[in-house]
C-alpha cells in the first residue's frame, strides 16, 4: 500500500505571501545588554531561544487559544472527526520545539530599553535582507509579528481551512483501514504549522514594539544543534544563529547605545572594539532618550 502524504501545498511559505507579511525593512535591531553585545560579536551568532522558554508565555498560548475560539464557531463545513482531531492536536504543540530570536524595526525606543537592558544596552542594527537570506540559509524564516486581531484570525482560518481542503481531497483516495493515519498525519501536520507561526500572534497592546523574528522549523529537543543555557532557575534550551558565512566578515549597519551615564565612553568602546575585531559597520550612534526615563 503506497504511504499517504499530507498534501505538498500545506507547507509554510504559502502563508507567509499572505498581506499581513509586509516586506523586510532595510534594518533590524536586536536590543542586549552590554554581555549580549560581547557574546554576540565575539561569537557573531544570536541564540534563538525554544518558544516554550520565552520571557512571556501567554504569547504562545494566545493562538492556541484563537483557534479553540475559531473551532467552536462551527463555521467550517468538515466531518466532526476530523475537527475533533485538530482539536486534540493542539495539546500536541506544547511538545514541539520551535526556536525564535527577536528584532525590532525601531532602534530607540523606550519600552525596548526597558524591556531588555533597564541597566543600559545597545541595539545592534542589521540588514534586513541579510538577516532574511541567513535566515533561509539555516532553515529559519525571517517573519513579522501580527499584532491586528483580524490579520491574526485570517492566518488561523486559513491554515484551518486548507488543512480541512486537504483533508477531504485525500480521503476519497485513501482506503478504510487507512484513515485513521490519514487523520493523524493531517493533524501532527496542523500543530507543526500553528507551532511555527504562533511566536508571530502577539497581543496587540504590543503592535508599538515592531516586532520580527526569526523562526526555525520544528525540532527535535536531541537534535545536535540544539543546546541550553542557565537563565535564573532554568536550564534553556537555545539553539545557535549565526550570522557570517565561513569565509565573510560580520557586517552591521549601525550600534545604537543606550540611554545610560558615560554614553559617550560606551561609543567610543563600541568603536574600538569593532575596529579590533575587523568588523563592518556604518557607525555607532547614540540614544536621544534621555538616561532619566529608564
Amino acid at each position: 500500500m503506497k504511504k499517504q502524504k499530507v498534501d505538498p501545498i500545506l507547507n509554510f511559505d504559502q502563508y507567509i505571501k499572505k498581506s499581513c507579511f509586509p516586506q523586510t525593512p532595510p534594518i533590524l535591531f536586536h536590543y542586549s545588554s552590554v554581555e549580549g553585545l560581547y557574546g554576540i560579536l565575539t561569537s557573531q551568532s544570536l541564540w534563538a531561544t525554544s518558544i516554550h522558554y520565552l520571557n512571556d508565555s501567554s504569547e504562545f498560548k494566545l493562538s492556541v487559544e484563537l483557534v479553540e475560539k475559531i473551532l467552536a464557531k462551527n463555521v467550517f463545513e468538515a466531518p466532526k472527526i476530523f475537527l475533533e482531531k485538530l482539536r486534540e492536536s493542539l495539546f500536541r504543540v506544547q511538545d514541539i520545539n520551535i526556536f525564535v530570536a527577536s528584532f525590532s524595526e525601531k532602534g530607540d525606543q523606550l519600552s525596548q530599553w526597558r524591556g531588555y537592558c533597564p541597566n543600559g544596552g545597545y541595539a545592534i542594527g542589521f540588514s534586513g535582507n541579510d538577516l532574511r537570506e541567513l535566515a533561509l540559509e539555516q532553515d529559519f524564516k525571517l517573519l513579522p509579528c501580527v499584532y491586528d486581531s483580524t490579520d491574526q484570525c485570517i492566518l488561523l482560518y486559513e491554515i484551518i481551512r486548507d488543512h480541512i481542503y486537504c483533508y477531504e481531497t485525500q480521503k476519497e483516495t485513501t482506503p478504510l483501514e487507512q484513515r485513521e493515519k490519514l487523520l493523524n498525519e493531517i493533524g501532527k501536520s496542523f500543530s507543526q504549522h500553528l507551532v511555527y507561526f504562533a511566536p508571530l500572534i502577539k497581543n496587540t497592546s504590543f503592535k508599538e514594539e515592531s516586532e520580527w523574528r526569526i523562526v526555525s522549523k520544528p525540532k527535535a529537543i536531541n537534535s545536535a544543534d540544539v543546546n541550553f543555557r542557565t537563565r535564573n532557575s532554568l536550564l534553556v534550551p537555545y539553539c545557535k544563529f549565526n550570522l557570517t558565512r565561513d569565509t565573510q566578515k560580520l557586517k552591521l549597519d549601525t550600534i545604537r547605545v543606550g540611554p545610560m551615564p558615560h554614553d559617550d565612553l560606551a561609543m567610543q568602546s563600541i568603536v574600538d572594539f569593532v575596529i579590533r575585531h575587523d568588523i563592518e559597520f556604518q557607525g555607532v550612534t547614540k540614544s536621544k532618550i534621555p538616561y532619566r526615563h529608564l
